[in-house]
C-alpha cells in the first residue's frame, strides 16, 4: 500500500494514522510467528507513512522502531532511536496533549531499558524519572500501555537488564499485578520476575514464574530473548535432572536437552 500526499488533510491524518497502526500490529504478529524478515518491512512501511505525514502523534513510529531495535539486541541503535524521537517530540510538548506526554513518556521507558542493557545505571534511571512525570494511572497512547502498572514493570526489567537481584525482587513487589490488562505486559512481568528470581538462585520459583507468564501469553515467552536466555541457565543449573515442564519449555524453544 502507498500513500500519497492528495485530498483533505483530515482524510490524509486519518490514513496514515490507520497504516500506522496496521504496520505496528503486522509487525507485532510477523515477530511472534518468527518471520522476523516481514516484520522489518512492516517496520519500514510504518516508518514511512509516519515521515510522510508528519503529525506529532504519528511520530509513534520511533517508540515501534526502538522496540524492534531492542528485541534485535542492537541496543545503540535502540538508544539513538529513542533519543532521536524524543528531541523530535520536544518541539510539540507544552500543547496540554496527553497522548503527547504519553508517547513522550512511553519513549523514555524505551530509552531507559536501552541504557539499562548498556549498563549505564544512571541514564536510565533518569529516563524512568522523565517517564514517571507524565505517566498516567492507566492509559495505552499507540499500543505503549504507558500507564502506572506498566512502569512499575518497567523498574522489574531494568533491575534485571542492570544485574541487581536484590532491586528486581523489591521492584516486582511494588507491581500491581491486578491492574495490569494487557496480557503481553502481564507475562512480560511475570519473566522479568522470574528472570530476577533466577538471578537470586530460586530456580524452582523461576520456573513456576516462566511458567505463569507462559499460561498469560505463551507466544510472548517462547519467543521473547529474556525467556530463551532463563531457560538455558535453568537448563544449566538443573543438576539433578531435568523437569517435566522445563524439558517441554526447552522443547518449544529449541533448546538441546541432553
Amino acid at each position: 500500500m502507498v500513500l500519497h500526499r492528495s485530498g483533505k488533510d483530515g482524510d490524509r491524518d486519518a490514513v496514515a494514522s490507520l497504516m500506522v497502526r496496521a504496520c505496528y500490529i503486522a509487525r507485532v504478529m510477523a515477530n511472534l510467528t518468527g518471520h522476523h524478515d516481514l516484520a522489518w518491512n512492516a517496520l519500514e512501511r510504518e516508518l514511512a507513512s509516519a515521515e510522510m505525514f508528519g503529525a506529532p502523534v504519528e511520530k509513534a513510529a520511533a517508540w515501534d522502531l526502538c522496540g524492534a531495535w531492542l528485541h534485535a539486541g542492537a541496543l545503540e541503535e535502540a538508544r539513538n532511536a529513542a533519543v532521536t524521537g524524543l528531541d523530535q517530540l520536544d518541539a510539540y510538548r507544552g500543547a496540554g496533549n496527553p497522548e503527547l506526554d504519553s508517547l513522550w513518556g512511553a519513549l523514555h521507558l524505551r530509552a531507559a531499558v536501552a541504557y539499562s542493557r548498556l549498563w549505564s545505571t544512571k541514564d536510565a534511571r533518569a529516563h524512568v524519572e522523565q517517564a514517571r512525570r507524565v505517566v498516567p494511572v492507566m492509559g495505552n497512547v499507540w499500543q505503549t500501555q504507558f500507564n502506572r502498572p506498566n512502569l512499575a514493570i518497567h523498574e522489574v526489567e531494568i533491575a534485571v537488564e542492570l544485574g541487581r537481584p536484590a532491586d528486581v525482587v523489591t521492584a516486582a513487589a511494588r507491581v500491581p499485578v491486578a491492574e495490569i490488562d494487557s496480557g503481553e505486559r502481564l507475562s512480560h512481568f511475570w519473566v522479568c520476575h522470574a528472570r530476577g528470581l533466577g538471578m537470586n538462585g530460586q530456580n524452582a520459583d523461576s520456573l513456576a514464574a516462566l511458567l505463569e507468564a507462559e499460561r498469560v501469553a505463551d507466544p510472548h515467552v517462547i519467543n521473547r530473548p529474556m525467556a530463551r536466555e532463563l531457560v538455558s541457565d535453568l537448563l544449566t543449573c538443573a543438576r539433578r535432572g531435568i523437569s517435566p515442564d522445563l524439558r517441554r519449555m526447552a522443547g518449544l524453544m529449541g533448546h538441546p536437552v541432553g
